[in-house]
C-alpha cells in the first residue's frame, strides 16, 4: 500500500521490483488480479441475447511505458476477453478506460465461487503472446492471453507500477469512482478475512469441551463479525497459558 496516489485518492496498491529478470522463460508471468463471486454477476445476463457491455477502468503510474494488456476471465466457462492499452508517460497517473462486449453464449455459475476474473497484465511470458490477442470473448488459449505486451516489469530492479480507483461497472462509460464507506468496506473484507485479537491472558474454563468431567479442556468461544464467504480456515498465533487461580 503506497501513498502515492492521483487527486480524489489517498492510497493505490504498489508493485515494486526488488530482484530483475530480464529475460522471461516462456511460462513466466505477473499480473494484478481481482476475482468477482458469480451470485453478484447475475444481473450482467451472461449467456443471453442482452448480456451487457462491461467498462473496466482504473487510475495506472509506472516507470516503464509500453503497451499492456488488460483481461477479463470467465473462470465457469474457461472464456476470456482482452484489450491492450499503453502508458504514455513515465512517472505519471494516467487513466485508463476499457469496455468489453457482454458473452451471449457462456455466463457465470450462481453462487459464492469465482466466476469473473479482472486483471492486468505486467509481464508476460512468450508462451502468451505468440497467438492472437482475444479481444472478444473466445475460449482461453494461452498464446491469445497477452499478445502486443511490450512490458515487462520485472525487467529491472526498482521498476514499479502503482493502481488504483480500479472499477469495473455495466455499461459503455465509466462513471466518477463510487468512494465506498470504510465501514461499508470493512464489513465486506470481513466476509473473506477477519483477524480476531484478544487481550484476554487466560482462557474460560468450558466443561461442553471436556475430556472428563474432572479435566476441563481451557476454550475461548469467538464468534466472527460477518458472515464468511464459505467455511474459514483458522490460524492461531501466539502461545496459549493456562492458570488454575
Amino acid at each position: 500500500q503506497d501513498t502515492d496516489a492521483p487527486e480524489g485518492f489517498s492510497k493505490s496498491l504498489k508493485m515494486l521490483c526488488t530482484t530483475a529478470k530480464a529475460t522471461l522463460a516462456p511460462t513466466d508471468l505477473l499480473i494484478i488480479r481481482t476475482k468477482l463471486e458469480g451470485n453478484s454477476l447475475q444481473h450482467l445476463k451472461y449467456s443471453t441475447a442482452s448480456a451487457e457491455k462491461l467498462t473496466y477502468s482504473f487510475w495506472i503510474k509506472s516507470n516503464k511505458t509500453g503497451t499492456y494488456v488488460s483481461e477479463l476471465t470467465n473462470l465457469n466457462a474457461a472464456k476470456i476477453v482482452s484489450k491492450a492499452f499503453t502508458i504514455d508517460t513515465a512517472d505519471t497517473w494516467e487513466k485508463k478506460t476499457l469496455t468489453f462486449d457482454g458473452d451471449t453464449l457462456a455466463g457465470f455459475d450462481d453462487g459464492n465461487g469465482a466466476s469473473l476474473q479482472a486483471q492486468i497484465w505486467l509481464s508476460a511470458g512468450s508462451d502468451f503472446s505468440g497467438g492472437t490477442l482475444s479481444t472478444s470473448w473466445e475460449s482461453t488459449v494461452a498464446a491469445n492471453r497477452a499478445v502486443g505486451q511490450t512490458v515487462n516489469i520485472a525487467d529491472a530492479v526498482d521498476n514499479y507500477v502503482n493502481v488504483t480507483g480500479a472499477q469495473l461497472e455495466v455499461g459503455e462509460e465509466a462513471t466518477p469512482f463510487e468512494h465506498i464507506p470504510d465501514d461499508v468496506n470493512l464489513q465486506r473484507c470481513q466476509r473473506y478475512y477477519e483477524k480476531v485479537v484478544s487481550s484476554r491472558t487466560q482462557a474460560v474454563l468450558d466443561d461442553t469441551y471436556a475430556n472428563t468431567a474432572s479435566s476441563p479442556v481451557p476454550a475461548i468461544n469467538l464468534s466472527f463479525k460477518q458472515t464468511k464467504r464459505a467455511l474459514p480456515t483458522m490460524a492461531i498465533v501466539g502461545t496459549f497459558t493456562g492458570s488454575n487461580t
